[in-house]
């Protein structure tokens, strides 16, 4: 998420919303955020984990959200889908976004 950060200009340009969304409850989002200093919001799933079900990365044998990144476009059709590692590498999600200007 340190990496959406310190490209958030790089988005806000290329008119991207980063959105957070977990499992956690909102307090501990809030304090997770803190700590790494990120600025977008975080949006809370919890405690019915509806948003993660729907977009199939909930795992409910394990009690956890798969950590996954989603590029939607404005008309909300998704263009891109990382998971696990390659969900933190920005560099395809920008080429994605770039795609969509």
């Amino acid at each position: 998420m340190k990496r959406y950060q310190g490209d958030i200009e790089y988005f806000q340009q290329s008119d991207t919303q980063i959105l957070a969304i977990s499992i956690d409850p909102r307090p501990s989002q809030k304090v997770f955020a803190e700590q790494l200093g990120v600025q977008f919001p975080f949006l809370s799933d919890f405690p019915k984990n509806q948003v993660t079900r729907l977009y199939g990365v909930y795992d409910p044998a394990r009690g956890v959200a798969v950590r996954t990144t989603f590029v939607i476009d404005k008309q909300g059709v998704i263009r891109r889908i990382d998971l696990g590692q390659d969900a933190l590498d920005i560099a395809g999600v920008k080429q994605t976004c770039g795609e969509l200007k």
